[in-house]
């Protein structure tokens, strides 16, 4: 039986439109860090509630990794680990996946949906991580 995530990422759209979301937000990276003085932000969710977003402080905290300043980068988001983990090991898949037109990717996160569907309860982890780091994202701003 196929999981959830699997169909949603059988479409052969899929992969290009991560790949192209990946690169929006590595452009507004970079405009950013030049253009840093600009008051928008491009969280949807902080424009349309005012509220922060679980993601909120993410674009900061890579700021301060790349300037060395470890700690920093966690009290702005602690979850921007597993954005940089995702990066390292899905973007180049993905990539490899779109230019060679394997499959790899694709059969990965078939195996990898197939086993956490009968863990259930590292989702439930998961969402309540998620929660937490929101809270803590909503009482910092």
């Amino acid at each position: 039986m196929r999981g959830r995530l699997y169909a949603f990422y059988s479409s052969r759209k899929f992969p290009l439109s991560i790949f192209i979301i990946y690169l929006a937000g590595f452009f507004w990276l970079v405009i950013d860090l030049f253009f840093n003085d600009l008051d928008f932000t491009p969280c949807f969710f902080k424009n349309i509630t005012g509220y922060a977003c679980p993601a909120c402080g993410t674009s900061r905290a890579f700021y301060a990794v790349f300037q060395g300043q470890f700690m920093e980068s966690f009290m702005y988001n602690p979850l921007w680990v597993v954005v940089l983990f995702l990066s390292v090991i899905v973007l180049p898949a993905m990539v490899s996946d779109l230019v060679f037109g394997s499959e790899k990717l694709r059969l990965k996160i078939k195996n990898f949906d197939n086993y956490f569907s009968k863990k259930r309860f590292l989702f439930y982890l998961l969402g309540m991580l998620i929660v937490i780091n929101w809270c803590w994202n909503l009482s910092k701003y």
